[in-house]
């Protein structure tokens, strides 16, 4: 699986998401020490995962929605949410 992440977040905010693929799991360390929650969607706005009380973690990502069902090849849409703002990028997922 290989997975392409792009945002449009301030350079001076200095975020950056390192990904790592390692026995099919993707780890995105929150690099926000004040990220509270974490949203994944499909390219419809579903909902396919939600991590909340994340301060300080790293989260780590099966490929797999709520259900327990692998998600597909395409475009998905990542929200953080911390105590201060939202942040939204884009994930681009190829198998």
């Amino acid at each position: 699986m290989l997975v392409h992440i792009s945002t449009k977040i301030k350079e001076d905010k200095k975020i950056t998401f390192k990904n790592f693929k390692i026995n099919n799991l993707l780890r995105v360390p929150l690099i926000l020490k004040d990220a509270e929650e974490f949203s994944l969607y499909d390219a419809t706005g579903k909902l396919l995962i939600e991590k909340k009380n994340l301060k300080g973690k790293i989260l780590i990502w099966n490929g797999k929605d709520k259900n327990g069902n692998s998600v597909v090849t395409g475009v998905y849409f990542i929200k953080i949410k911390t105590n201060k703002e939202i942040i939204t990028a884009k994930a681009i997922i190829l198998r």
